[in-house]
């Protein structure tokens, strides 16, 4: 079924679409037609309005019915560039840029948001508190009905709750602020001191995880890096291998002129690989002493500090001291002289530890100062007996080759050792990179519900279910608005549209109008204009050939207006000094009489049974010039009089005499009189009720009426509420109002 209003129409190509105001307006290859849409709308402007104001107040009641939400935040800011041990131990920096940064970024925020940092929250604070607000914040019952309307439970079972883990990251929420290395950890709570405290829970745990991740990271490094120590140990074993097979190879271990000097080399390249062994243990305790006092130890953690046998008895006689104390104090009190010569003692004896530290440190710095000294000097020696070698045999410089490469297997050995070292006393307090910034607070305004975003969402609400209230009563419509909706969905033409009398005088001339005396009382009138316009349309027709004389007027269903169009448009033809014939057809009603005031005794079925003249039958219309043969009061339809000769014999004699004959027909559907009848007209017009008349019904009778042949002048839209109808005619009211002065009422 072809559905209307037609608010898109299909745009031919290169065509410029523009509505009544001059406006050019396409919507993906279609032309919106706003002024359609504007009707829409005027026609139900109470039904549409009532569906915004219920959805806006129902969205905004359910937004704002909600308990408040509270949101905390605290800052973290990541040091990205802290450097791996597995990169420390091959050398490499750690720093990254672009991509690499936002990835490292990107992984600090999965980690907050894991299930391991989430678990050790609950841990640390246990389930949040029961919100007494929200829970004595009942919903309303009429929100509470629309929601069982909505979704209704059916006896079903709730859906599960969600785990304390669930529930709590439910209210977290983690990203990066802007482009930097700054992390904003917030959480949402009905409690603002809850989501502050949790907040800061969570940033807690999230540095408590990232400490154990580096232990791990550290003890996974010192795996890496033993395998790693292994290979470099093969390595200078095949080099120490390599020397000697080429020795015993070359007999480079007999006495001559050389082997003194490659003796004096392997001594001296002895001494520096033992010289440079020390170095780097002396500088591997060196720098683990030196890195302990820089992250806070008072060095009583030192290595050397605790093999030393001074500052073991001197911990000794403390410790003694120490429980002295704690046996003097509990005996005679804090002021006791013993207690405070004790107390002196102790000090004393701490002062000795650390001068003691101090010297420790101070030989470990001197130690590595001449350990290097030493490794310079035998290096210095080596180079000078290598370069004693220059003038060699190709064999000695094979072996000097041989062994530069043992020194060096051996120094890359060396140095991956001391790291190795390194790493064993760093793993036991690994630095957390992720440092705050800003703790949370606890919120002082509720960060939801948000009374604009309300309000936006239930006025989108809102208009949304106003204009599907208004495109879904316009596609549901089945009745006509306008003659443009004939013509667009029956194809026929629309040939006049009547107005209600009622709605087209005054509120004080309304009482006791009736339409078939109005047209002759008010000729200037707007309802007697719309059958003189039905009426130059008829004269200025012509269907098959031949003028029109002889109109059948009719309808799809009764109580369209039929007989007093038909009496109407007769009087304002003979008004205009047209000799008019109106005949009463309907044998089963006899409305014409009644609608002229005449009650006869004899009428057309008396006419063409041969009882009677015409000119016996016919009666004058006392307000007018107009002709009609009426249906006698005994007509009683036990035959069909419709389709009998003398019919077509009495309009050919009309023909002759009269300018327009009119036949006040039956309805169309489930009768077969106007059917009849309009195969003997020169046109027939159909009438359809303005917004009362099914489209489907009117359908049904244009159909019916093409298929006996009839030629159907098109479709009259009559009773049309011209008030109603100026306030639903968005594009056409200024019409109306601009034509008042030219019309009486």
């Amino acid at each position: 079924m072809t559905v209307n209003p037609k608010l898109f129409t299909p745009r031919a190509p290169g065509s410029n679409l523009k509505d009544e105001s001059g406006w050019s307006n396409e919507f993906d290859g279609h032309a919106v037609d706003f002024v359609r849409i504007g009707e829409l709308f005027m026609r139900r402007p109470i039904l549409i309005s009532a569906v915004f104001a219920v959805l806006f107040a129902v969205v905004m009641g359910a937004i704002m019915s909600a308990p408040k939400q509270y949101t905390a935040m605290a800052q973290v800011q990541v040091d990205i560039n802290s450097r791996n041990l597995t990169d420390v131990a091959s050398g490499a920096d750690n720093t990254g840029t672009g991509l690499a940064d936002a990835a490292k970024i990107d992984t600090e925020i999965g980690m907050i948001q894991s299930g391991a940092v989430a678990r050790q929250v609950l841990l640390d604070l246990g389930p949040p508190p029961t919100d007494a607000k929200a829970k004595g914040s009942s919903t309303p019952a009429w929100l509470k009905a629309i929601k069982n309307a909505v979704h209704p439970s059916n006896g079903q079972p709730a859906a599960s709750p969600l785990d304390p883990i669930q529930k709590l990251q439910k209210g977290l929420k983690v990203e990066r602020e802007g482009g930097g290395y700054v992390i904003d950890i917030q959480y949402t709570a009905t409690d603002p001191a809850w989501a502050a405290k949790t907040a800061n829970a969570f940033v807690a745990a999230y540095q408590r995880q990232k400490s154990l991740s580096s232990v791990e990271q550290s003890q996974e490094a010192g795996a890496y890096m033993s395998g790693n120590l292994a290979d470099l140990e093969r390595q200078v074993m095949q080099a120490d291998a390599a020397v000697a097979a080429y020795r015993a190879s070359h007999g480079l271990e007999q006495a001559g002129s050389t082997t003194m000097d490659e003796q004096n080399i392997l001594a001296i390249g002895q001494q520096l690989v033992s010289a440079r062994a020390a170095q780097a243990e002396v500088e591997a305790r060196y720098k683990t002493a030196a890195d302990q006092l820089a992250h806070g130890s008072n060095g009583d953690d030192v290595g050397e500090a605790l093999s030393s046998p001074v500052v073991q008895q001197l911990r000794g006689q403390r410790a003694s001291l120490s429980q002295r104390l704690t046996e003097l104090r509990t005996r005679y009190g804090s002021r006791h002289p013993d207690v405070v010569t004790t107390q002196q003692q102790l000090i004393d004896i701490d002062g000795q530890i650390q001068a003691e530290i101090r010297r420790i440190l101070s030989n470990l710095s001197a130690q590595v100062q001449v350990a290097r000294e030493r490794t310079a000097s035998l290096q210095a020696s080596l180079n000078g007996a290598n370069r004693s070698l220059v003038g060699s045999d190709a064999a000695s410089v094979k072996l000097n080759e041989l062994l530069r490469n043992q020194e060096a297997a051996r120094e890359t050995y060396q140095q991956y050792l001391a790291r190795f070292k390194q790493n064993n006393v760093t793993t036991g307090a690994p630095p957390t990179n992720a440092h705050v910034i800003t703790p949370a607070t606890p919120p002082s305004k509720p960060s939801a519900p948000n009374a604009l975003k309300a309000m936006a969402i239930a006025l989108a609400a809102g208009l949304v279910g106003g204009v599907g209230t208004m495109f879904g009563a316009g596609l549901l419509e089945r009745t006509f608005n306008d003659i443009d909706e004939i013509e667009s969905e029956l194809a026929v033409p629309a040939l006049a549209s009547i107005p209600l009398l009622q709605s087209t005088v005054s509120r004080g001339g309304k009482k006791g109008r009736v339409p078939s005396v109005y047209v002759v009382e008010r000729p200037l009138s707007v309802f007697a204009e719309s059958f003189r316009t039905l009426r130059t349309t008829l004269q200025a027709m012509r269907l098959n050939g031949r003028p029109v004389k002889v109109v059948a007027i009719t309808s799809a269903v009764p109580h369209e207006g039929k007989t007093t169009t038909a009496v109407c448009l007769a009087r304002v033809a003979a008004l205009g000094h047209a000799k008019v014939l109106v005949i009463d057809t309907d044998l089963r009603r006899r409305a014409l009489g009644a609608a002229f005031g005449v009650e006869a005794d004899i009428g057309l079925v008396e006419v063409l049974d041969g009882a009677v003249t015409l000119e016996r039958a016919l009666v004058k219309d006392s307000m007018s010039s107009a002709m009609f043969l009426p249906l006698s009061s005994s007509t009683s339809p036990q035959r069909d009089v419709l389709s009998s000769p003398a019919l077509d014999k009495l309009l050919a004699a009309a023909r002759e005499y009269y300018d327009l004959i009119i036949l006040d027909a039956a309805p169309v559907l489930l009768l077969a009189d106007a059917r009849t009848l309009a195969q003997r007209v020169d046109a027939t017009l159909l009438l359809a009720r303005w917004r009362a008349t099914p489209k489907s019904a009117v359908r049904s009778a244009v159909r019916e009426l093409s298929a006996v042949g009839a030629a159907l002048a098109g479709v009259v839209l009559t009773q049309v509420d011209r008030r109603l109808e100026r306030k639903s005619q968005y594009g056409g009211s200024q019409y109306y109002r601009s034509y008042g002065a030219y019309f009486e009422e």
